[in-house]
């Protein structure tokens, strides 16, 4: 209660979650959230797979017409050796939205970008030109 009025829980709560990503299921297991790309410190090798896999990921969405929009370190959870893109209801149409391929620039300059300071060699450019290829 706050002031002596009811206030829901918060989200965290609500989930039977605390704020560090630890649920605690029905059974009463306790299981840990994947931590997000933007707080992993990957070895080249890891790095250099976890690049492919972004690009991969990107390439299927491409293919079947559609760009993440929000695409960063923040919607990406890193399970182990494994990367997983989180948030996709927010998807954009890149033939309906009419900012559709500057979306996919932006996801593609922000993920390069992310890589590329962690010494990757990557090009935003180069990606958002295959993805385009393959979107159409």
């Amino acid at each position: 209660m706050v002031g002596g009025r009811p206030r829901p829980l918060p989200r965290a709560d609500r989930r039977r979650r605390d704020p560090h990503g630890v649920r605690r299921t029905s059974d009463g297991a306790l299981h840990v959230a994947a931590p997000r790309l933007a707080r992993a410190r990957p070895d080249a090798e890891l790095l250099a797979s976890w690049w492919d896999q972004v690009r991969d990921a990107m390439a299927v969405m491409a293919r079947l017409g559609y760009a993440h929009g929000d695409l960063s370190p923040y919607n990406v959870l890193a399970d182990d050796d494994r990367l997983v893109i989180i948030d996709l209801p927010q998807v954009v149409d890149l033939v309906a939205n009419p900012l559709g391929t500057e979306l996919l620039l932006r996801d593609c300059r922000t993920m390069a970008a992310w890589f590329a300071a962690r010494g990757l060699d990557t090009d935003a450019d180069e990606l958002f030109a295959t993805l385009l290829a393959q979107a159409w």
